[in-house]
């Protein structure tokens, strides 16, 4: 601590704006912008990181920059998770993709590609999958957003699997990797989610 203060004192004039700089851009990464108390809940952990990315970078700490930004996400997903109730983040995200349906997820048949005036609304698309009818394909970095707060999003998919809601892939994965044509020019990660348009009246 001595070191680090000592640096910090020196380069106090320069180094305001840059801490600013990755407290904000921990927040963005975190998704937790969108919302006052979130976005102030989550700056405390970016302090945290900006002050071991200086350790970092002034020789004084004995890991990496990377290794610093993995521990504090973790230690900041796990914190916001013990104050959040999983079941009920779960039926707001549901109570938000049944509301979405219709406009942000067009249906889309097997081969057909998916017309630009569509695909700028688009979350995703409905489509059968995996022998189920209507299929909700949802990108899995627009899953994590939808999910409020974004750090429970790995707990909500697990909560989803157990609802048996979820359409893994072949080999057990809670994603899988598809390719959409006019949604993404190759393969990426989409969480499926079945029965929600039965559930419409």
């Amino acid at each position: 601590m001595p070191k680090l203060l000592r640096r910090l004192v020196k380069d106090r004039a320069a180094l305001g704006v840059e801490i600013q700089a990755l407290i904000e851009s921990f927040v963005r990464n975190v998704d937790a912008a969108g919302n006052t108390w979130e976005k102030r809940y989550a700056e405390k952990f970016g302090i945290v990181l900006a002050a071991a990315i200086l350790l970092v970078r002034y020789d004084i700490a004995p890991f990496t920059e990377e290794r610093a930004t993995a521990a504090v996400t973790n230690l900041y997903n796990v914190s916001r998770s013990l104050t959040v109730s999983i079941p009920q983040a779960t039926d707001a995200l549901l109570d938000i993709l049944r509301n979405a349906q219709k406009k942000r997820f067009p249906s889309l048949q097997k081969g057909e590609i998916l017309k630009d005036d569509r695909r700028k609304a688009a979350w995703g698309v409905r489509r059968d999958l995996g022998g189920k009818k209507d299929v909700m394909v949802v990108r899995a970095s627009r899953f994590k957003k939808l999910v409020q707060p974004s750090a429970v999003s790995e707990q909500v998919l697990e909560e989803l699997a157990a609802r048996s809601l979820l359409l893994k892939d072949p080999d057990g994965n809670k994603k899988r990797q598809l390719s959409i044509k006019g949604l993404t020019k190759k393969r990426v990660r989409y969480v499926c989610v079945k029965g929600l348009v039965a559930k419409l009246s």
